[in-house]
């Protein structure tokens, strides 16, 4: 079950200063039942098991162990697991990202070596060259695990964490050598194909050995064959649905949940003014154009979020396709009247640090400024809102958190902005992105259809 052999996997607890070994003897959802050797029994969760797991080498190697959902027991939190895969890796010269072998959040995770400044701690190295060039290489490694680490996107390398930690342990178990050859790479999305029967199981797995031999200097495109790609386009076939765009939100919308949303409610602490938050990270991202992940970067803080006479500006330390500078993003001072830039004013005013879009506890309607809000709740305080100002459920089912970023681009096309001008708002460079992102307003494609005649 989750890779744990019932009746044969090995615990090693300490119970009172004492050692004791047991067995795990069953599984009834969510517990593992473990018997030691005293005859004592406990229940332990996946996670907790995993910690005093006896894994060997002989496990990792056993292909009973495989599993594919890490749900119910993650095997990174096994440590005798991220031992020998890190061996397996050594034992065929391949390098991972520290990240992937490491029980680190899914937003942002990063790496940096311990100690960084050692290698100009004299005291430390032997006097002989020798042994100061075997230091310094050690040194020099671990630097390269960080950047790896970092090479892409974090988000990017977390979604490939898992695929690629499963096709490493799938190669270990049935006595294959690293980097997969295409032929053995073809064979292992058979497999996935029929363990999972989803496209995004056997691509994501695809781009894991692609990264991973990109990482470690092997030929480019070297699986891209028909034989590995039969399974990606045989998957797709068997899976073939109509994929709908999110619809974009129109700056009516947006004006509703500001009118809704976007003011302070007396009485409350800031912490708990979840309603403004929530109004004013809608109404910044249809602004400058933000997906979800540039969104969760936004802040208040000095320095993130200054507050001018023409403008209010933000920066973003990092962005998908900008990923080794900031981007500056500029809301204008309307010529006339308010508009967002008196929201987002306000907002700083009353926020002062912390994120844009913040954690809400649905329960009370806490604010948490220094933890992101999830992408799934981000939707459904979306569609909440957009319910609220008069759209059924079922219209704000069409809604999702690219509907800001498409929403803006729009309007900024309808009313006559150059693409150069609207790209270089959303940080992108694909000349055919507007082309994607242009949702068209319902009115617009009537009036071009109305063109045609007949």
């Amino acid at each position: 079950m989750a890779g744990v052999l019932i009746g044969a996997a090995r615990v090693r607890k300490a119970f009172g200063g004492e050692l004791f070994a047991g067995t795990v003897t069953s599984y009834q959802s969510p517990f593992f039942r473990v018997r030691y050797t005293d005859g004592d029994e406990e229940d332990l969760t996946g996670t907790e098991l995993a910690s005093i797991l006896d894994y060997t080498e002989a496990d990792l190697r056993d292909p009973r162990g495989w599993h594919y959902d890490y749900n119910v027991l993650n095997p990174i939190g096994i440590p005798g697991f991220v031992k020998g895969i890190r061996e397996y890796c050594t034992e065929y010269n391949v390098v991972l990202p520290e990240v992937w072998l490491q029980m680190a959040k899914r937003s942002s995770p990063t790496w940096r070596p311990d100690h960084e400044d050692e290698i100009f701690a004299a005291e430390d190295y032997e006097i002989n060259v020798e042994a100061y060039r075997e230091q310094e290489r050690q040194f020099l490694e671990r630097v390269l695990q960080g950047n790896l680490s970092q090479a892409r996107a974090p988000r990017t390398m977390a979604n490939l964490q898992y695929p690629a930690i499963k096709m490493i342990h799938y190669a270990a178990s049935r006595g294959l050598k690293l980097p997969l050859a295409p032929t053995e790479l073809a064979l292992y999305l058979a497999f996935l194909s029929k363990e999972r029967n989803t496209v995004g199981a056997v691509t994501m797995a695809k781009n894991a050995a692609s990264t991973i031999g990109s990482l470690n200097g092997h030929a480019a495109g070297v699986y891209d064959t028909a034989k590995v790609n039969a399974t990606i386009e045989t998957v797709k076939r068997r899976n073939r649905r109509q994929v709908k765009k999110a619809a974009g939100l129109t700056p009516n919308m947006i004006s509703a949940i500001i009118r809704k949303y976007g003011y302070p409610r007396q009485g409350r602490r800031p912490e708990h003014q979840w309603e403004m938050a929530i109004g004013v990270a809608v109404a910044v991202g249809f602004k400058i154009l933000l997906r979800y992940d540039d969104l969760v970067r936004a802040r208040w803080n000095d320095g993130y979020c200054e507050v001018l006479e023409t403008h209010v500006r933000f920066y973003l330390d990092g962005r998908k396709n900008n990923q080794y500078g900031g981007n500056f993003l500029d809301i204008a001072k309307p010529e006339k009247g308010k508009g967002i830039y008196d929201l987002v004013v306000a907002a700083k005013d009353l926020f002062r640090s912390g994120l844009v879009l913040p954690n809400i506890n649905v329960a009370t309607g806490v604010l948490h400024p220094e933890q992101p809000m999830s992408h799934s709740s981000f939707v459904a305080f979306l569609r909440s809102a957009l319910i609220n100002i008069g759209l059924s459920e079922e219209e704000a089912e069409v809604f999702s958190a690219h509907s800001m970023r498409a929403g803006g681009a729009t309007a900024a096309a309808v009313h006559g902005l150059h693409q150069e001008d609207i790209q270089h708002l959303a940080g992108v460079k694909d000349a055919n992105w507007l082309a994607w992102y242009n949702r068209h307003y319902l009115g617009e494609r009537l009036r071009v259809s109305r063109a045609i005649g007949l």
